[in-house]
């Protein structure tokens, strides 16, 4: 029962450790876009997305590619922009994680 309890202690306090810095990263790169669009920071722009991005929009029944370079290029150093953004939620899945610390533990 003892063993038990350490477990289920470690299981919380898991969760909450990956939860906190996955949410703060997840935070961190939602305001890198946010603000780095709404305030001409192309660099803050290129550190929210992957390297390869391309940005897909439909127009008019046609299918339109945008590469990420080409994206992050429209917005020029110290040019804002009338951009207002907010984090709604985030809201972090943390099962594959959750296992991986369930095991971690239980093998002592």
């Amino acid at each position: 029962m003892k063993n038990l309890f350490v477990v289920f202690l470690c299981l919380i306090s898991c969760e909450i450790v990956l939860a906190q810095s996955d949410k703060d990263q997840i935070t961190e790169t939602l305001l890198d876009y946010i603000e780095g669009t709404a305030n001409g920071q192309p660099e803050r722009i290129k550190n929210a997305f992957h390297k390869d991005l391309n940005l897909y929009s439909i127009s008019n029944d046609t299918l339109g590619i945008t590469s990420g370079k080409k994206y992050i290029g429209y917005f020029k150093e110290g040019q804002k922009r009338d951009r207002v953004g907010k984090i709604v939620s985030i809201d972090v899945a943390l099962y594959q994680k959750y296992e991986k610390c369930v095991l971690k533990h239980i093998k002592h």
